[in-house]
């Protein structure tokens, strides 16, 4: 499993300590996620806690909560319906599961558990890893926590190409999992045809675009060096390692044949963010598309 969604009910956080405990817990870089259930579970952790704090240790503790918001909390989707939490989060599990709801009760499945304590029970070796199909849909559906968590998302492929109709299949299915929030969306490659074909193939990617998603594809070269080697899609809060890029293959049976996809750790996603954006990236780039360029913009 790539990303597994937890619901830690926020009675269950009455400490430092226990924020600490989810901290290391819980990172889009191990796989392991908290369901903002309800919207504002966050503010009810602040609310519990910042009574009973010093103020070097309420420092701490927004400190903490920024950390856990920014690595590991994911929009819900979910309604929460009543007051009691733990009838909200088994009712709506029916629904829509959770992989695991965290101070539920004694008498739920083996996945769910009692107290903060026993998360020491998960084996999170499982997760932040999945083998899947080579088919657009089943290499963009894992990552979906991190897309649709994330404001810019990046793309770094050596042989992704917009002439290549595996290329942008794959990347109509990102564009769909996006839906309708506000996306950067960026590309780097190396492999490119000639730029006047490039071009055309852009101009017909971007007509695809709805009017949340800007695209920006910049053909990069590394000189030989093999610095664009690894294929990775990253954002602001985490990042995938993708082991054979971004193509759905043109022959079906390859379609067939696994794939890895496994998350980045913090350092390889600050490497990546530093290295790879639009500005100035870390090889030479040899032409930039945008698809905010007038010359791709069309008339309705």
């Amino acid at each position: 499993m790539l990303f597994a969604e937890f619901a830690v009910n926020p009675e269950q956080v009455n400490s430092l300590d226990n924020l600490a405990q989810l901290k290391s817990s819980f990172d889009f870089s191990r796989g392991t996620l908290i369901s903002a259930f309800p919207k504002n579970w966050l503010s009810l952790l602040d609310q519990r806690l910042a009574g009973n704090l010093s103020q070097i240790q309420k420092q701490r503790m927004v400190a903490l909560l920024t950390t856990i918001r920014d690595r590991a909390v994911v929009k819900s989707g979910r309604d929460y319906a009543g007051d009691n939490w733990v009838q909200a989060a088994h009712a709506i599990n029916d629904q829509k599961p959770f992989y695991s709801i965290v101070g539920s009760d004694t008498n739920a499945p083996p996945q769910h558990l009692p107290s903060l304590e026993q998360l020491e029970l998960i084996d999170f070796e499982t997760f932040g890893s999945i083998d899947v199909p080579r088919n657009a849909l089943t290499l963009i559906q894992p990552v979906t926590p991190l897309l649709l968590s994330s404001s810019r998302i990046r793309l770094v492929d050596p042989y992704a190409c917009p002439t290549k109709p595996g290329v942008t299949a794959v990347l109509r299915s990102l564009f769909e999992v996006i839906g309708t929030k506000q996306c950067l969306v960026e590309i780097y490659s190396e492999e490119a045809a000639a730029r006047d074909l490039v071009e055309a193939h852009f101009q017909q990617l971007t007509r695809l675009l709805p009017d949340n998603i800007r695209l920006i594809w910049l053909v990069l070269n590394d000189g030989g060096t093999g610095q664009l080697h690894q294929r990775l899609l990253f954002t602001e809060r985490g990042g995938v390692i993708f082991d054979r890029g971004f193509i759905e293959p043109s022959v079906h049976e390859q379609r067939l044949v696994s794939t890895n996809l496994r998350t980045m750790n913090r350092a390889q996603v600050d490497n990546a963010t530093r290295d790879y954006n639009d500005a100035q990236p870390f090889v030479p780039c040899v032409f930039k598309l945008s698809s905010t360029d007038p010359a791709y913009l069309t008339e309705d």
